[in-house]
């Protein structure tokens, strides 16, 4: 099952590349953006090629929040569970629901990230349910690229430095990993911060971001109840302010 879930995981890298955009013009697709009389017929040109990939991405994303849906449906859930499987199998859940409220309403790439990575822990879950339904081992699963989501999935990390002598290890597509180790910028999956600065979005002050606040999951497990609240929404105010 844990080779299933390595296959049946999305690549988003191709699909990314078609929404990378200047700055101005990723401010463009974000309310609030900059205060001009409007976009110039170039950006207008970007504007309407990066909407028409957002919506791609999100028919492709919704077809992946189906499809754990329906896996889903059909798991028998055992009337004596061994150990861990209630646990993982609620986990599934709360993740399966709360991609599903969100990709009803996502606002822009950010929050559809936020739907890629639900859905999966959704499906990793389901994994770990599995295992200890057997009473195997509980396989390495690879976990979302800190650094930005839509890169995929990876079990291995970087050791990234943070601040002067603060430094994370956190989940990193190879990729990412190799720009780390050169001590470049990865390539960070970009958010605007209140103050209309364009900055990656682990940048985001963590009051207005649960994206920011949770690295999509890698620094807290409560991402899934974190959705189902609704606490996502604080960040749409911050852009509107």
């Amino acid at each position: 099952m844990a080779a299933e879930y390595r296959s049946r995981m999305p690549t988003w890298r191709r699909l990314l590349a078609a929404v990378r955009l200047p700055l101005p013009v990723h401010q463009w697709l974000r309310p609030g953006g900059p205060v001009r009389t409007g976009p110039t017929p170039e950006e207008r040109a970007t504007i309407a090629a990066a909407q028409a990939a957002l919506a791609h991405m999100l028919a492709a994303v919704r077809t992946e929040v189906t499809e754990v849906g329906e896996l889903l449906a059909v798991v028998e859930f055992p009337s004596d569970p061994a150990p861990g499987v209630s646990d993982a199998l609620a986990r599934a859940l709360d993740s399966y629901d709360a991609a599903a409220r969100l990709v009803d309403d996502v606002a822009d790439v950010v929050e559809l990230a936020g739907v890629v990575v639900l859905a999966g822990d959704a499906r990793a879950a389901l994994v770990v349910a599995a295992a200890h339904h057997r009473r195997e081992a509980v396989p390495p699963l690879p976990r979302p690229c800190f650094f930005n989501p839509l890169h995929g999935r990876s079990d291995r990390t970087a050791v990234w430095r943070t601040g002067y002598k603060t430094t994370l290890r956190v989940p990193a597509c190879p990729r990412c990993r190799k720009a780390v180790r050169r001590g470049d910028a990865p390539e960070a999956l970009v958010d605007r911060a209140p103050d209309g600065r364009v900055v990656p979005y682990y940048a985001v002050d963590t009051a207005h971001s649960v994206w920011a606040a949770t690295g999509f999951g890698a620094f807290r497990p409560d991402l899934a109840a974190r959705v189902q609240r609704g606490e996502h929404r604080t960040r749409r105010r911050g852009h509107r302010s």
